[in-house]
């Protein structure tokens, strides 16, 4: 397998399991404001892209939460190449 297309994927899966980390820290952890759920960030479901024309190129995958928690995926090309 390429070299670069290792490093892409384990860039995109280290960065999924950082944001599912977070998320799942934030859920545990006690605060002093009212409980909060994950489905509070159901608007970030779905497809996201910066806009086009620009240095780099960003896309971004969430999926809807489920089982109190939501799975993200992100990409982004600079020179025609992914950065990680």
């Amino acid at each position: 397998m390429n070299k670069n297309l290792v490093r892409i994927l384990l860039g995109m899966v280290s960065t999924a399991l950082l944001t599912l980390s977070t998320i799942n820290l934030e859920a545990q952890t006690p605060a002093a404001t009212p409980a909060q759920t994950i489905s509070e960030l159901s608007w970030l479901a779905g497809d996201w892209q910066t806009a086009a024309g620009g240095r780099s190129q960003t896309d971004e995958h969430w999926t809807h939460p489920a089982g109190g928690s939501m799975l993200g995926l992100s990409r982004t090309v600079a020179g025609g190449r992914a950065r990680v």
